[in-house]
């Protein structure tokens, strides 16, 4: 088998082209392989971050359907005040109670 290597005049050894085909046939499925790899990882990583979102987004709905039911107050008492404030006609009637009793 002869040697098909030349020198060229820029000193570059010239190679045939069947060799040059193949490793430019090879460079390009290994770039065309990496590229999938990489689209298929990023689409799984996508889905799962969707997919864990549209989970809490049914847990906050689940959440927010069970209402907790609001306890009722009980209303207060409210202490009557005694009047200490005497009318004109409650003091004249206490007055004359007192002289009446002495």
């Amino acid at each position: 088998m002869p040697d098909t290597r030349r020198i060229s005049s820029t000193g570059f050894v010239e190679v045939n082209t069947v060799v040059i085909v193949v490793v430019v046939v090879v460079v390009v499925v290994v770039v065309v392989v990496v590229v999938v790899v990489v689209v298929v990882v990023v689409v799984v990583v996508i889905v799962e971050v969707v997919e864990k979102k549209g989970e809490k987004k049914e847990k906050k709905k689940k959440k927010k359907k069970k209402k907790k039911k609001k306890k009722k107050k009980k209303k207060k008492k409210k202490k009557k005040k005694k009047n200490t404030s005497h009318s004109e006609y409650d003091t004249l009637r206490l007055n004359w109670s007192f002289s009446v009793g002495s």
